[in-house]
């Protein structure tokens, strides 16, 4: 009985320890960021990131949940469902549209024409699901800088 419980524990810790991890050799970059209509609650963007996946095995991503931040200002949080396989050794490009809380949006905008940048520092906090039985998800984390149309 006791050879039993401690296998039910370590299959248990195993399961939790595979269902959600960190991989830090998959990384999700920021590639552009293009400001588009407002209303008088939200500013709209068109937000191109890029998947890398440099392992040698294919990652089935269902959903994509991110946060991204523009030199410190936490400006957009979405989801995206993606269904996309990506092979090793490979990337996958894509864009969507996003959206911001006005206020923080022109807050970033009025920094950004006072500093007269042409390049912000961003960070893209992301939690990927995948269709897996080893990995349920990845958290990813990336920093880096994007240029930004004024």
């Amino acid at each position: 009985m006791k050879i039993g419980l401690n296998a039910l524990v370590f299959c248990l810790t195993l399961a939790s320890c595979t269902a959600s991890h960190r991989d830090d050799n998959v990384a999700l970059s920021l590639v552009a960021l293009d400001k588009l209509s407002s209303n008088d609650l939200e500013q709209d963007f068109n937000i191109e990131l890029k998947l890398t996946n440099p392992t040698n095995t294919e990652l089935k991503i269902t959903t994509l949940r991110y946060a991204i931040s523009l030199d410190g200002y936490t400006l957009i949080q979405g989801a995206e469902r993606i269904q996309q396989t990506i092979a090793p050794q490979s990337e996958l490009a894509f864009s969507t549209q996003a959206k911001a809380p006005l206020a923080d949006s022109l807050r970033f905008f009025n920094s950004l024409a006072a500093n007269q940048k042409p390049q912000v520092t961003y960070q893209v906090t992301a939690h990927i699901l995948l269709d897996s039985w080893w990995h349920h998800s990845l958290t990813l984390e990336q920093d880096g800088r994007v240029n930004i149309p004024q």
